[in-house]
This record gives structure tokens, C-alpha cells and sequence, in this order.
């Protein structure tokens, strides 16, 4: 009987991982937060034949994409793919002799300024969703609202020194809202209904 295993596929700035880059890596760890947070991909390697910090050099802003291809996992024969989605290289460090290094990916907007630019504004009469479409616009990428039910009017909110990825997490925090930035053919930011609350 074949004994059940894993692996991980990697496309990185749209052209797949090579084996032999692979075979440097030591653990591959992705994260599915429920909401509030973007999906992450975090890479460790280790570099004794020093290729990672000359030819292979990450750069912020490259683009990975990963799957999780599990074989025989509850029978042989079982097999299944999960992607992962889309993901933007934000950080990587190397240290140590031999050295090593981690790379950290995250699913958000390659658009440094949804994550970094602090912006003031008062919002007026505008709803939950309308808030999202303006700031998935200036993104770049599209939102996908998966509410049911009438929308609400927000009489007044401030956006007060804050990135448009905080000031959009605590809205919809605030509202009873679940948000999620992910991949699939273009960016998306979702919001899904949590809870009842009393309109503003």
C-alpha cells in the first residue's frame, strides 16, 4: 500500500519553482486565517551552495503562487490539489553559516499603498459596500460582496491616519463583517455577514 504524502507546487514571478530550488527549501508554511488578516506564505531554505543570496536573489514584489498536492491522504488513490493562491514576497533574510533564510509572502495588493499610505477622511452616508468598492478601486483589485439583506447607510465614519487595509478591516470589524484578501483570476476582497447589529 502506498503510504499518503505532500508536496508543494511553486510558481514564482509566473514561471515554475525548478526541482533543484525545491530541494533547498526545508518547510513550506501556509497561513488560512478565518478573517481580518491576508493569507501568508512563508519559505524556509537553507543555502550552502550560496544561490539563493547570488542567482536567486528575492526581490520585494515578486509573485508566488502555490498548491498543495496531497497523494493517498485517506485512501490510495486519494489525491487532491489545494491552491493557495496568489501571493506578493514582502520580506526574506538570510543569516548564519551555512546560511539560511526565510522568505514571507502575503496575499494583499501588489499596490504598496493599500498596506502603507495613511489617509484622513470623513466617510458620509455610504454603505459598508460602497466604502469597499472605492477602496478595492484604488487598489486595483475587485470586491466581491457575498452579503445577504438590505445594506445599511453609515451616517458618518472617520478614517483618521489609517491605511485603507486597516480602516477597511475595522469597518467591517465594526459591522459584523468577515473580510479576506485572496487570489484567484484577479484580487478580490470579500466580505461575509457575521452578526446582527442595530443600524447606525
Amino acid at each position: 500500500m502506498k503510504t499518503r504524502s505532500a508536496e508543494v507546487d511553486l510558481t514564482w514571478n509566473g514561471a515554475a519553482v525548478k526541482s533543484k530550488m525545491l530541494g533547498q527549501t526545508t518547510e513550506i508554511t501556509y497561513t488560512d486565517p478565518a478573517s481580518g488578516e491576508a493569507d501568508s506564505l512563508d519559505i524556509s531554505i537553507h543555502d550552502r551552495d550560496r544561490q539563493w543570496t547570488v542567482a536567486w536573489l528575492p526581490l520585494e514584489g515578486d509573485t508566488l503562487e502555490a498548491a498543495i498536492k496531497i497523494s493517498n491522504w485517506d485512501r490510495e488513490g486519494d489525491n487532491r490539489t489545494l491552491p493557495c493562491g496568489f501571493f506578493i514576497l514582502d520580506n526574506f533574510e538570510f543569516a548564519g553559516w551555512p546560511i539560511t533564510g526565510t522568505i514571507s509572502a502575503v496575499s494583499v495588493p501588489a499596490d504598496g499603498a493599500f498596506r502603507e499610505t495613511e489617509r484622513t477622511k470623513t466617510w458620509e452616508k455610504v454603505t459598508v459596500q460602497e466604502i469597499g468598492k472605492e477602496i478595492a478601486s484604488r487598489a486595483g483589485i475587485t470586491l466581491a460582496w457575498d452579503v445577504e439583506g438590505t445594506p445599511f447607510t453609515i451616517q458618518s465614519i472617520e478614517q483618521s491616519s489609517q491605511t485603507d487595509c486597516d480602516f477597511y478591516m475595522q469597518v467591517c470589524e465594526s459591522y459584523g463583517y468577515a473580510m479576506k484578501v485572496y487570489a484567484q483570476k484577479s484580487w478580490y476582497l470579500t466580505a461575509r455577514h457575521t452578526r446582527k447589529r442595530t443600524r447606525c
